[in-house]
């Protein structure tokens, strides 16, 4: 009783689904076909997936109204000569929504002469629907042929796949009612019914239907059908008469179906997005859906229908900021799918949204334990999605912010510790040392202008000039005229001798003779005096002198002896330096193609090191130590000397090979191996060392 009842049930709410369902398909079809309000091509792309949608949930329907009609004995079949190879023509076409992205060949062999089958035209179209689509479900890419043969008084047809097989131990229970044909296929949509009632109907037809199977190599259906005892010629105007063949070739693949049977992957791309999303699901309709959702975010959007494939966007198209990714795909599902992103990326780095049918919780705790930040179960709201995505993305930020927080808290705290030292060091000159903007903003002296000056430098700091040097503009106008002519190449613009008079704090006038340096950095100029007494020897007028000061420009200037090379090369040629201390930079002449090779080589290593560690390049010139980064005023941190040398309309006149070189064997020596890039790297790196030899 119990059992009838539940039959009913469902045979009762079949039919109450079938109307409203019937007219949402008629509605959808009409809306496309409506000449006088024509729609965009993405509005028919959406009643497409409408229309397919309903079509599959409408044999869902029948299989389940089939079955329990077949149970009781109580489906009627109306038996007439019919063609199998026209049906088999049929089916083929109506399966086209099935093949979505994969590449199958579907070959019809049945041959022009093959004797008409005694069968209902409807139910045989079903049983080669089922077959043939099962074919399609469990054959990721190859071919699946329909042939047949007489034997005696009946005829022999053949689905043969080259899909993914079915074990041995599961061929006796794939015609049981809600079984699946393989293990493998609790990643494939379906509830087990369109093999049962395949099975009853051929039987209905005194038939027998079996399968040979084997794992990894294909499947083989095989069922009979009487010959029908009429065996008159089809008409010519049949929709499917071909004499020319004897059999058909179709290769059906996402790009040969028609506009109402695809539904091309849809990639949102923004300019001004600040994030990066991947969908990742193996139906494209769901696909298409949530692309849908996420349009309103305006945010970059790609997709994959695998894991397989997401796993290879993660490789070629990084950085992704969050993965909505499904669980029930073929090949590798979410939860695997999941693992092997966790095994790269945390939580925190890369977040993943699990969604699925299964809302047990037993499949959410798995999906937790995966890998996964969250799990939203279908159907699913846009709202709720929306608001899933937002959350993650926020304590994405945040945690994004936390770590540039920490960053510059360190670069700040080493930064101190230079400027400590620094001091240290400047402190430890005969001379006086006053440094001040192009502006006239003094910004330090060392102890010894404190003791020249009577200013305490708490006293003079961030003031004018003017206080110790009232006509500072005029005796540096010959400087600031140079702040126009701004020099990409070197550090140093311009050196200078000037006496000047300064202005004690106790009012008394000094004659001092200064030594004036223009410097500049990428944000603005600034200028270093040395001064001291007429009577005594000032910092430039001997050789040693001059490699202290160099020694210290060194220290504030990490740059500055590598990139102005030419500067000190004046200096070598000039009449009061005629032999320069040992530790000087010595020039290379660079080879007529060197340049190019320095920034190939540097390009190919930045490139090396993101890809490898998905680092940025400012982290690099940190944790190599090779080159500078530094704070600008908008609060980011730039490498500005490693981006000149990236280019070579911004490359110095004589660059720092030596740090190229070592820039190239650091990434090398310290990053994770990456095939498509260490051959290059490696091949580049030695054509600039020959050149440098």
């Amino acid at each position: 009783e119990l059992s009838r009842l539940k039959d009913e049930f469902l045979t009762r709410t079949s039919h109450e689904l079938r109307t409203p369902l019937h007219g949402m398909i008629g509605m959808a079809e009409g809306l496309m076909g409506d000449q006088q309000a024509p729609l965009s091509g993405k509005q028919q792309q959406d009643l497409s997936i409408m229309i397919s949608s309903g079509r599959r949930l409408s044999h869902l329907i029948d299989d389940i109204l089939d079955f329990s009609l077949l149970k009781h004995q109580d489906l009627q079949l109306n038996l007439q000569p019919v063609s199998v190879r026209d049906i088999v023509k049929l089916v083929f076409r109506s399966v086209q929504t099935l093949v979505r992205e994969k590449s199958l060949e579907l070959i019809n062999t049945i041959p022009l002469n093959f004797p008409l089958a005694e069968a209902d035209e409807n139910r045989l179209q079903q049983i080669l629907y089922n077959l043939i689509g099962n074919a399609i479900k469990f054959t990721p890419q190859g071919l699946i042929e329909v042939g047949g043969h007489q034997a005696h008084d009946l005829l022999v047809i053949v689905v043969k796949d080259t899909g993914i097989g079915i074990a041995p131990h599961q061929l006796e229970r794939i015609f049981n009612p809600f079984e699946q044909a393989a293990e493998s296929s609790k990643a494939y949509d379906g509830v087990g019914l369109g093999l049962t009632v395949t099975k009853q109907l051929v039987e209905l037809h005194s038939g027998q239907l079996t399968v040979v199977s084997e794992e990894g190599t294909g499947s083989s259906f095989t069922f009979t059908l009487p010959i029908s005892k009429q065996q008159s010629p089809l008409s010519k105007d049949s929709l499917f008469i071909d004499e020319n063949v004897h059999s058909t070739s179709i290769r059906l693949s996402n790009e040969d179906v028609s506009p109402e049977a695809a539904f091309p992957l849809l990639q949102l791309s923004v300019p001004d997005a600040q994030y990066h999303i991947l969908a990742v699901d193996d139906d494209p309709i769901n696909l298409q859906v949530i692309v849908n959702h996420l349009r309103s975010l305006n945010e970059n959007v790609t997709t994959a229908i695998n894991g397989l494939e997401a796993l290879e966007v993660l490789e070629q198209e990084w950085p992704i900021d969050l993965i909505i990714l499904d669980v029930m795909m073929p090949q590798m599902n979410g939860y695997e799918t999941c693992h092997k992103i966790r095994e790269r990326f945390s939580r925190e780095e890369l977040p993943i949204i699990l969604l699925t049918a299964k809302n047990q919780t037993r499949d959410v705790v798995e999906g937790l334990c995966a890998g996964a930040n969250d799990y939203l179960t279908k159907p699913f709201h846009k709202e709720e999605l929306l608001a899933r995505i937002d959350g993650l993305l926020q304590l994405k930020t945040n945690t994004r912010l936390k770590e540039e927080i920490q960053q510059r808290q360190q670069v700040e705290s080493q930064l101190l510790a230079t400027q400590q030292h620094l001091v240290a060091i400047l402190n430890t000159l005969d001379e006086a040392v006053l440094a001040f903007t192009h502006e006239g903003r003094i910004t330090f002296f060392n102890q010894q202008a404190e003791a020249l000056f009577g200013y305490t430098l708490d006293e003079l700091l961030n003031q004018s000039m003017q206080h110790l040097i009232p006509e500072w503009e005029d005796a540096l106008d010959f400087a600031l005229l140079s702040l126009h002519q701004k020099d990409a190449e070197n550090t140093i613009v311009l050196k200078q001798k000037l006496q000047l008079t300064v202005h004690h704090k106790n009012k008394s006038l000094l004659p001092l003779d200064a030594d004036v340096l223009l410097l500049q950095t990428p944000e603005e100029h600034f200028f270093v005096m040395s001064i001291a007494r007429s009577s005594s020897p000032t910092l430039f007028n001997y050789e040693t002198r001059f490699q202290q000061l160099e020694n210290l420009l060194k220290e504030l200037l990490p740059a500055l002896t590598q990139e102005n090379q030419a500067f000190f090369q004046k200096l070598r040629e000039t009449p009061r330096f005629p032999n320069m201390p040992e530790g000087f930079p010595q020039l290379i002449t660079p080879h007529p193609e060197m340049r190019q090779t320095v920034v190939e080589l540097v390009s190919l290593s930045i490139q090396y090191w993101i890809k490898a560690t998905q680092k940025t390049k400012e982290a690099f010139a940190e944790e190599s130590g090779l080159w500078s980064v530094h704070l600008e005023k908008r609060g980011v941190y730039r490498a500005r000397n490693l981006e000149r040398y990236s280019s070579l309309k911004t490359l110095p006149k004589n660059p720092r090979v030596k740090t190229v070189l070592q820039t190239a064997e650091y990434v090398l020596n310290t990053c994770p191996e990456v095939p498509q890039l260490k051959t290059r790297l490696e091949t580049s790196l030695a054509q600039l060392k020959k050149y440098s030899q």
